[in-house]
């Protein structure tokens, strides 16, 4: 297999073509056939001269694929927590919108403490929309870890509302929640790496002597003192986030699983909350154009093994994107060789394969491991691969031969093995390529990106 492959590239038309017709969709008929493996897309057929026909499936909506959420500590007097989160439609038209929040912690699965939604709000074209749950403005997301409830859905929210006939591509929406401890010791929702000077704002204050202007346009404005403000959290928990039915036929939405490599360690946070070489690949090399909605189900320090015991929680979510990028195991395969076995890999893997699939999910890319070295990264020379593991013959190349051998028989579409993290010697990071011999640099991002860009352009659309 080369740098990348596709088990199903048999000449449909490219994501890149895909992507050229958001902005220049005219009269153009866009058939979306199945490429079935397990489960696949529905083939949808256009009626009439009106153009491809609905679905009607929900798929993540946004381009804000950092926007995690985490729920904190309450401190004394300060019960309330509320943020304002910038998110652009990714992808396509949309026709509805709904607000997606996780019951469950993205960590360890459990959720034992539930949390309180006060109030919701969407705020798109100059208007402001309450966000309703079964008809209420407040709604208390229950504790639970069955596939039923990994997930808590708003109503319907449809583009009327805010004066128009559809959400369309590059349009900019502003979520806001409220929300209360239940208890004194209740964590309640924050957002994590937003770019404050976009509008965004997540604060926890107290109501009795502060308030915000919830339901307004427009930067979010505390008025009094009794508050605290954070800039940055803990990627403990998935994103409240928006997913939609498209306008037309159904377009490529992507998801990513991984580690701190695709959260974007290592990459300085960027307009619009981009941060790293999967979320940059979703836009044009100019970051706006042809943007591409993008979920990354992505935490610093996370392992395939947590994941792989996590298959009811996460196969609510993985639904709602219909191409997944898997990049998980590089916290399993440790700087210690021998601490997993290939076999046990190989379990963990197949695992998350299968509940992408049950979950409906068409296409499926793995990514092959990257260099883990030490010492000194300003030449390929005065760097020390950290274990047999990540060396000649070892656990990540054994996987790699395995990843192709697994697009071949039809587990997984295909695999990409970037070409411009690896030195002369392929065990080793491109001199100033990574800070640490374990993530890239912000250089290596923008070109990894890049390459991402290329490789998910050429795939079938």
């Amino acid at each position: 297999c080369p740098g990348w492959c596709d088990s199903a590239n048999l000449g449909y038309p490219s994501e890149r073509n895909r992507d050229d017709r958001i902005s220049n969709r005219g009269a153009v008929l866009i058939m979306a056939m199945s490429l079935s493996i397990g489960l696949g897309l529905n083939a949808i057929i256009a009626a009439g001269a009106g153009g491809p026909v609905s679905s009607g499936n929900w798929f993540f909506a946004s381009t804000f694929g950092g926007s995690f959420f985490d729920r904190y500590n309450t401190s004394a007097g300060r019960p309330l927590l509320a943020s304002r989160a910038r998110h652009k439609i990714g992808s396509g038209a949309r026709s509805k919108l709904r607000v997606v929040i996780p019951n469950w912690a993205f960590n360890t699965g459990a959720n034992t403490l539930p949390a309180k939604i006060v109030r919701g709000a969407l705020e798109c074209n100059g208007v402001s929309v309450p966000v309703l749950f079964s008809g209420s403005r407040g709604a208390t997301i229950p504790i639970s870890n069955s596939l039923a409830t990994s997930k808590f859905e708003s109503d319907d929210i449809l583009p009327s509302s805010f004066g128009l006939t559809k959400f369309d591509v590059g349009a900019e929406v502003f979520l806001w929640l409220e929300a209360e401890a239940i208890t004194a010791t209740n964590r309640i929702i924050m957002m994590y790496r937003y770019d404050k000077s976009a509008g965004m704002r997540a604060v926890q204050y107290n109501p009795a002597t502060t308030s915000i202007n919830f339901d307004s346009t427009g930067a979010m404005v505390v008025t009094g003192s009794d508050f605290n403000e954070w800039t940055t959290g803990n990627t403990t928990e998935i994103a409240a986030t928006l997913i939609g039915t498209f306008e037309g036929a159904d377009q490529p939405v992507w998801g990513a699983i991984g580690d701190s490599i695709p959260t974007g360690d290592g990459d300085g946070l960027q307009a619009d909350d981009i941060a790293g070489f999967v979320q940059r690949s979703m836009f044009d090399a100019d970051g706006t154009s042809n943007p591409v909605a993008i979920m990354k189900m992505t935490l610093s320090g996370y392992k395939l093994q947590t994941a792989s015991s996590l298959t009811a929680q996460f196969q609510g979510w993985f639904g709602y994107a219909n191409r997944w990028f898997d990049e998980l195991g590089t916290n399993d395969i440790t700087a210690v060789a021998g601490t997993v076995s290939l076999a046990t890999m190989q379990g963990y893997k197949n695992t998350i394969w299968a509940t992408m699939r049950a979950a409906g999910v068409a296409r499926i890319y793995a990514m092959d491991y990257l260099p883990r070295t030490t010492g000194t990264y300003t030449t390929e020379a005065g760097q020390t691969v950290v274990s047999a593991d990540y060396n000649t013959g070892g656990l990540t190349d054994q996987l790699s031969s395995w990843f192709t051998t697994k697009v071949g028989d039809g587990t997984i579409n295909g695999k990409l093995r970037f070409t411009s993290t690896y030195g002369t010697n392929p065990y080793v990071w491109p001199a100033n390529s990574t800070a640490d011999g374990l993530h890239p640099n912000q250089a290596m991002h923008i070109t990894m990106a890049t390459e991402m860009r290329a490789w998910r352009q050429g795939l079938p659309a």
